[in-house]
């Protein structure tokens, strides 16, 4: 990549070592740690049994392909090039590859019900899980797209999340389906929204020149009392660049999470609210 001058992000590596040995058990369901545990530790269960009862057994280049993907997960960083879970990717491969080179023979009818039952559950847990959580989200992403209409054409729209639970909010996930939402005012509204990922190297998609500076790296979201901060003077020392001055700079501002207070009843007027989000249009400040 180097020597044709080709890139992927340019943020760097890191490994965050600590996370390797909780991503197994939390790959079945990112939503719900118990679920995640508790059907990956099943499934692994059910194929150690059958393994040690010969019904499975791994082929000799399974094997070594098996090894392979295990050193690959320990030794690649999480975050490889600017790219956000990149071991985590590991495991999914591993999950389409190894199949392959498995043989299954069960013997009786009564082992094959049972790997369907436990495949079955194990499916019906998760899917319900994912279920529970996305079906909520429907009236919050058409009261999203039906805000859009309440927005200029053209407009600059910076999105801030209302809490500190970070990006992605790993204590809790349920709330990540809305973080990104309010990018589709790109196609609706012909808006610049800064987090929409566009990475030089990683996506086909570039911000304008006449907005570049206001493009956050990462896509991140950036929380709504560090813009009352900057607002109110009080900049922290590492606030990002493209926030410094985002009273001038943009237009629209959604805060993502529970109904709040207007912090800057001076600043923002409320044009939309719903449970998951607030529309605020920014009085320019001189």
């Amino acid at each position: 990549m180097h020597v044709t001058a080709g890139a992927i992000g340019s943020q760097g590596n890191d490994w965050f070592l600590a996370f390797k040995p909780v991503w197994p058990l939390r790959i079945m369901n990112g939503y719900n740690l118990t679920a995640a545990a508790v059907t990956g530790l099943t499934m692994m269960t059910a194929l150690l049994f059958a393994a040690r009862r010969g019904v499975l057994r791994l082929e000799p280049p399974g094997i070594w392909i098996a090894l392979g993907l295990a050193l690959l997960y320990v030794a690649i960083p999480s975050r490889l090039l600017g790219t956000s879970f990149a071991d985590l990717r590991v495991i999914p491969a591993a999950g389409l590859i190894l199949p392959a080179f498995c043989s299954l023979s069960l013997p009786s009818r009564a082992w094959r019900m049972g790997a369907l039952a436990a495949i079955s559950g194990i499916t019906l847990i998760n899917l319900a899980v994912v279920f529970t959580v996305w079906l909520p989200y429907r009236a919050d992403y058409a009261a999203t797209i039906e805000s859009f209409r309440k927005i200029e054409r053209g407009s600059r729209v910076l999105v801030s999340n209302a809490d500190e639970a970070g990006d992605p909010p790993f204590a809790d996930l349920t709330a990540y389906p809305m973080y990104y939402a309010p990018t589709l005012a790109v196609h609706y509204a012909n808006a610049f929204v800064p987090n929409l990922f566009t990475e030089a190297g990683k996506q086909p998609v570039r911000a304008v020149e006449a907005v570049r500076q206001l493009a956050t790296p990462d896509g991140g979201l950036v929380s709504s009392g560090l813009l009352t901060a900057i607002a109110t003077g009080r900049p922290p020392a590492d606030s990002p660049r493209f926030v410094l001055t985002w009273y001038r700079d943009f237009d629209y501002l959604y805060v993502l999470g529970p109904r709040a207070a207007n912090p800057l009843p001076d600043l923002l007027e409320i044009l939309e609210t719903s449970d998951r989000f607030v529309l605020y249009r920014i009085r320019r400040k001189s």
